[in-house]
């Protein structure tokens, strides 16, 4: 079924908004022939929020009458402020009233400006609650929403599916039944199994917290699963969609019309929310790129796919919607501190140019956005004393940046191209504040003399041992901006094989504890080994860098047998990647595979969104996506429309659902330092009782569809049965009326 959210009740009640009256004063008394005229009209009471009452003027007088005297002029009161009775809409960290800000911004949260979206449950109540608790918000273009019921294996599953003809967007929602999957490790599990069932290709994911599902059990867990992938096959998403309910719930009732424009591939969203009671929540957005199947970030399709599986669509069957709005003032752009850790061994050549391909689509898409960015690369051979041979240790130790040269990048990961500057840094030179770097001639060093990293590094990656040490060079040669978020990415096609501090070794058995990384890059205080003789090792402290998680994304190997069983890549010996993706996991890092060229490309977006996403301005609320209206009062250069700023990667504003943010890019970027920002959305309220059921007037009816009698409908808003302004749809005009009271259709009765 679909409900309208209900608006008004809401706002005029909690947003205050209401037009004052206006009162004038009465008109003028008339004097007669021989008496006085009659006194002059009282001027009327003050105006609620209207102009000022205008006072009665002289009464006319008779031939020897005196007109009476006109009434004063009432005097107009003051306007009602519509923001003046929010608490909810304010940020108490930010101490903003709404009088400090502009009317371009204030407008964004009038009841006519907010942005439509409508809810789609399940259409059986009991059902639902029982099976599929099952509630999207969703933009009004998805025109096309069918219920569904499929079994597979005599396991019924119901859900929804839905088609946004116009976007060429499909989706398909439903609560997995008989799971039983009570942590990540089983989440991940499903989502392997479902994806591989689907032949997924390009398949990046990470974790997330869902607002509506109970807490991870696990400091180091979320409790939902974000991913995207592809599908090859010509089909329109509406078909694709309906594949994949026969494919993964089995046949059934509902399907979409077969309608759109057909591709090569398909472009998923999906998630995967961990409810209580073994139950997990899975929701699949399908689209279509262009004809060379590239889905651009800032495209129609793409903001459907977000709109549907963004984080925030989804609710249970009984959760209801409330309406935000936030001032804002935007602070100075924020910084990023990249720092690159690539394996530089003999296999690497083909994933480090796929990698520089993707980085100069990655500089792009931050000089478009408000980051402050750099980056910094250091190899797999950076913290490793035991690679002695000459062409293995050229990279020990050597930090290549900072930069936010998109070129210089792309040098140090290809071969044959000359670095437009040199900026590699010997870490004893960077710990002990020589300068080295731009201008300086301290840069010869490291392989090809600071540009191209090379295939010749140490067969023994240690990914993590390398990430570790550089950021603590980092900061003690203060090379890290303080303010600056810190971002970490890996590409390697193998295991992470650090053994100690300054030491990688091959065997398993000598790996150093993969706490340790944990609590390091969750910013504890912890320890690492130092190896001192042989495989002979003492614990050293190692002291946090930063209070606050940094998150590790890592592209890496995925490769696995016909029983899915992980396999080593080309040229390898090492075996999976558990303390890459552990590590990952446990800092909210996203996962990608270097398996394909074209997966590089995509996880690298993904970080990208993540990162632009987790520095953005963030809601007090989760929204839900398709509700989020922005006005800014001022721009850095000619922003289409600054009271309604487009939804735009391009010139305007995108929301990131994980992180709940909202961020400007291009030309609708705030202007300065303190510019004045309003947004306004919807947010679910999860209740643990039916809609309605606080109803005292004996309307409430949880076996109706709107859980209440008769024509009454529920206003989730003030959780109240009223009854809408048709009476449900029974009125002929000239015929019947609406008895509000009683929410019936009465034939009007004609008096002769």
């Amino acid at each position: 079924m679909r409900t309208v959210f209900l608006l008004f009740s809401l706002l005029l009640l909690s947003l205050g908004c209401g037009g004052g009256k206006v009162d004038t004063g009465d008109s003028e008394g008339l004097g007669s022939a021989e008496n006085p005229g009659g006194p002059g009209g009282t001027g009327g009471p003050n105006g609620t929020g209207g102009p000022d009452g205008t006072g009665g003027t002289n009464g006319n007088g008779g031939a020897n009458g005196t007109g009476g005297t006109g009434g004063n002029e009432g005097t107009g009161g003051t306007e009602e402020d519509p923001f003046e009775d929010t608490p909810e809409s304010f940020d108490p960290t930010k101490d903003i009233a709404w009088e400090e800000h502009s009317q371009t911004t204030r407008n964004a949260c009038h009841p006519d400006n907010l942005t439509p979206v409508n809810e789609h449950r399940t259409a059986d109540a009991q059902t639902a609650l029982s099976q599929a608790q099952i509630t999207l918000g969703l933009p009004q273009s998805f025109g096309q929403v069918e219920e569904m019921v499929r079994t597979l294996a005599g396991v019924t599953t119901r859900g929804l599916l839905g088609l946004d003809e116009g976007n060429n967007v499909a989706f398909v929602v439903w609560q997995h039944a008989g799971a039983s999957i009570h942590n990540m490790a089983g989440l991940e599990a499903l989502m392997a199994a479902q994806t591989t069932r689907l032949s997924a290709q390009n398949l990046v994911s990470s974790a997330f917290t869902a607002w509506d599902a109970p807490p991870s059990t696990s400091a180091t867990e979320g409790n939902a699963l974000r991913v995207t992938f592809q599908i090859s096959g010509s089909m329109n998403p509406a078909a694709r969609a309906n594949n994949i309910a026969t494919s993964l719930l089995g046949t059934g009732s509902g399907s979409l019309t077969n309608t759109g424009t057909a591709r090569s591939t398909q472009h998923v969203r999906a998630q995967y929310v961990l409810r209580g009671n073994g139950e997990v929540a899975v929701v699949m957005a399908v689209t279509v790129g262009d004809a060379a199947g590239v889905l651009a970030q800032g495209s129609l399709q793409n903001f459907g796919l977000h709109d549907v599986a963004g984080g925030a669509a989804l609710a249970r069957y009984y959760d209801r919607n409330r309406v935000r709005c936030e001032p804002s003032r935007r602070t100075a752009n924020r910084a990023v501190d990249f720092l690159f850790v690539v394996d530089d061994s003999a296999s690497m050549s083909n994933p480090q140019a796929a990698l520089a391909a993707a980085g100069t689509a990655m500089a792009n898409l931050l000089h478009n956005s408000t980051l402050n960015w750099q980056v910094a690369l250091v190899t797999s051979t950076y913290h490793n004393e035991g690679a002695t041979a000459a062409d293995r240790r050229r990279n020990r130790g050597i930090i290549r940046g900072f930069t936010n040269d998109a070129q210089l990048f792309r040098a140090w990961l290809t071969s044959g191209i000359a670095c437009n500057a040199m900026t590699a840094c010997r870490r004893d030179w960077m710990t002990t504040g020589v300068t080295c770097g731009l201008n300086s001639s301290n840069t010869t060093t490291g392989a090809n003399n600071g540009c191209w990293v090379g295939t010749s590094g140490a067969s023994e990656e240690g990914l993590l041992g390398a990430a570790r040490l550089a950021l603590m060079d980092l900061h003690a040669g203060n090379r890290l901006r303080p303010d600056a978020d810190l971002v970490v990415v890996i590409l390697t096609d193998t295991e992470d094989q650090t053994s100690g501090l300054y030491s990688s070794n091959a065997t398993s058995g000598n790996w150093e504890p993969i706490s340790h990384f944990i609590d390091f890059f969750q910013g504890r205080d912890t320890q690492a080994r130092r190896i001192t003789t042989g495989t002979r090792f003492e614990l050293v402290n190692v002291p946090a860098i930063r209070s606050s998680t940094i998150p590790v994304h890592a592209i890496r190997c995925t490769r696995t047998n016909a029983a899915g069983r992980p396999i080593a890549c080309v040229n390898e010996s090492i075996v999976g990647s558990a303390r890459l993706d552990a590590v990952a996991r446990a800092t909210g890092g996203i996962l990608g595979s270097i398996n394909e060229t074209a997966g590089i490309a995509a996880t690298m977006e993904q970080i990208v969104d993540d990162v632009i996403g987790r520095a953005g301005i963030r809601t007090q609320w989760p929204f839900i996506g398709a509700s989020v209206r922005v006005a800014i009062e001022s721009t850095r250069g000619p922003c289409p429309n600054r009271a309604h700023v487009p939804r735009s990667r391009q010139d305007g504003f995108d929301y990131d659902g994980y992180a709940q943010t909202i961020s400007f890019f291009g030309s609708c970027r705030p202007s300065a330092q303190g510019s004045d920002i309003a947004i306004s959305y919807r947010t679910w309220e999860s209740f643990d009782r039916w809609p309605c059921q606080s109803d005292d007037s004996g309307l409430f009816d949880k076996d109706e569809e709107d859980f209440c009698k008769g024509n009454f409908v529920c206003d989730f808003n003030s959780d109240r049965c009223i009854c809408p302004a048709d009476c449900g749809g029974c009125l002929v005009q000239g015929v019947s009326e609406c008895n509000p009271n009683t929410c019936t259709c009465e034939d009007i009765v004609i008096l002769n």
